[in-house]
């Protein structure tokens, strides 16, 4: 099965991706990784990391995709106070 994981690369879509590949699923990583994409170098050779933000993302990504998990978020810290507009248009995705 594929996957589209957005939020990949926070801290619960870090573990959730190891865990999907390691039950053998086809993963698709789509995050802004803000933070870089260390998190995830541990599978990054058996996934497909794809940096782009959720509100604008290339629709051609879902081809073939079975399912997706939403995770894609700003956290309540600090990166959420950097910009408060943008981080309800991403928590809504409006």
């Amino acid at each position: 099965m594929r996957v589209l994981l957005t939020g990949a690369g926070g801290y619960i879509g870090s573990v959730l991706a190891e865990r999907l590949v390691s039950e053998g699923y086809s993963l698709i990583c789509l995050d802004r990784f803000f933070f870089g994409k260390d998190i995830l170098s541990p599978i990054s050779d058996r996934v497909k990391l794809v940096r782009d933000d959720i509100r604008t993302f290339d629709p051609s990504i879902m081809h073939g995709v079975d399912a997706v998990l939403d995770l894609a978020s700003l956290s309540n810290d600090p990166s959420g106070e950097l910009d408060p507009n943008k981080t309800l248009k991403i928590i809504y995705k409006v």
